[in-house]
């Protein structure tokens, strides 16, 4: 149970006691009178129908995987107009038109005033990992009973900062560790030099850690790519990022103005629109990390249950101590996965999502693909 859950019990209870006590009932207080909250949930009725669907669909001799639950749900969601999404657009339409135009328009005359190669143009982002990456996932034995996963609501997690260029490369990782000393790192783990890992009391990226991005990641890929390009030290390096406020601070836009790099913000609230990091790369990194730590996990099952240990026995060891060194391993994992040919396509990708490639490459800057299509079929 979470501590606020607890806290509410003991209120509730205190509640009670004291009506009873004025009501002058001395008994104890065995029980809380449930409380209804709002109107019933649709899940109860959906998951009936997609059980008995899916019962039909496989006494048919159909086979039931995730494709067809999914397809399924999706289907009855729709066909039935009370438990449809009135979700509407994050932003007008007309605004969204508007910033895009804006966005890409500022790029596309930043780069064609200083002639600025696709090597020079970056793009980064700051993303979670949590040290235990299952989301809703379990895991069972083939024909055994099922073991579930420990901590399937542990929130704890580093800050990384990815950095890729319009030419698909993937720069060294900014990872940012929770703590005050460098004793809050991974222990008998040593990082690539060219990482830039650090920690903070919240581990979340502020002036001081873009500082560090700016000098142990931005800053030399930049220099050493003007020197493989033959290009001047006073060659223009294009950066696009969110509006963040860490990222925006007077010795922030100081520092990169004197290393002759121009910034671009990401329109604000629009960066699942327009940042090709948030696009491909970040999403791709979480479910990396996901099918690393589940691969971890069930080896650790099967170790133990090897070894004679009750499937209700099983206890996987998720303490920081254990768990930062093996997490360590996977994000260099990643981020050589990420530098070879095969992850290189994500990080192209992301730039073409963005819209960023197609208008230097000259195309209409504002597609005909109507990006809510979606969102106004289920108005």
């Amino acid at each position: 149970l979470k501590e606020s859950t607890v806290r509410a019990f003991k209120k509730a209870f205190r509640e009670e006691l004291s009506a009873q006590t004025r009501q002058g009932n001395v008994q104890l207080v065995t029980s809380l009178e449930t409380q209804k909250l709002g109107r019933p949930p649709f899940l109860l009725e959906l998951d009936s129908k997609l059980i008995a669907f899916l019962k039909n669909f496989k006494s048919r001799g159909g086979v039931v995987n995730g494709s067809v639950v999914s397809a399924a749900a999706k289907a009855l969601i729709s066909s039935n107009p009370s438990m449809r999404t009135t979700t509407k657009p994050p932003v007008p339409r007309g605004v969204y038109d508007e910033c895009k135009l804006t966005y890409l328009s500022d790029i596309d005359n930043c780069i064609k005033q200083h002639n600025i190669p696709p090597e020079l143009i970056l793009n980064a982002d700051q993303t979670p990992s949590s040290y235990v990456s299952v989301g809703r996932m379990t895991i069972t034995a083939t024909n055994s009973q099922s073991v579930p996963i420990k901590g399937l609501t542990d929130k704890r997690n580093v800050t990384l900062t990815f950095v890729i260029s319009l030419s698909g490369e993937f720069l060294p990782l900014q990872i940012i560790y929770q703590g005050k000393t460098k004793a809050s790192l991974p222990r008998n783990f040593s990082f690539p030099k060219s990482f830039c890992v650090s920690q903070n009391p919240k581990h979340y990226s502020n002036e001081a850690e873009t500082i560090g991005l700016i000098d142990s990641v931005i800053n030399p890929y930049v220099v050493k790519k003007r020197k493989e390009l033959g290009l001047p030290r006073s060659q223009k390096a294009l950066l696009i990022w969110d509006v963040f406020r860490g990222q925006k601070t007077q010795k922030v836009c100081s520092k990169l103005s004197s290393l002759n790099i121009e910034v671009i913000s990401v329109p604000a609230n629009m960066t699942h629109f327009f940042q090709p990091l948030d696009l491909t790369v970040n999403g791709q990194a979480k479910k990396f990390c996901k099918n690393k730590f589940a691969t971890w996990y069930s080896a650790e099952v099967q170790k133990q249950v090897d070894s004679g240990i009750n499937f209700e026995d099983v206890d996987v060891d998720l303490k920081l101590s254990v768990l930062k060194p093996i997490h360590a391993t996977w994000l260099v994992e990643l981020y050589n996965f990420f530098t070879s040919t095969e992850g290189k396509v994500y990080v192209l990708k992301g730039w073409e999502k963005a819209g960023i490639e197609d208008v230097l490459n000259g195309k209409e800057v504002l597609s005909p693909v109507d990006l809510y299509q979606d969102i106004y079929a289920n108005d």
